[in-house]
């Protein structure tokens, strides 16, 4: 049986993280494989070119999707020469 456990977790202050992994049977000896990567969420100092944190825009709550609409702002008003 091969399962895919996928989680992020937040080191400590020891440097350390701690991992509970959920298995079928308990006193069943396990072969373990941990891959890791920082994740780009964690490194709040990343910045895009535009000098915006990394996923700024895409996780604004209430952010504008689609066009713009144009709206009629009506006439100027006439004024009288100088």
């Amino acid at each position: 049986m091969t399962a895919t456990f996928e989680t992020t977790q937040t080191a400590g202050p020891d440097g350390l993280v701690h991992l509970s992994i959920p298995v079928p049977k308990a006193n069943q000896a396990y072969h373990l494989v941990v891959q890791f990567k920082l994740s780009p969420q964690s490194t709040p100092d990343a910045r895009d070119e535009r000098g915006w944190p990394v996923g700024y825009f895409e996780e604004v709550p209430g952010s504008w999707e689609g066009e713009f609409p144009e709206l009629y702002e009506g006439d100027f008003e006439k004024r009288m020469e100088l």
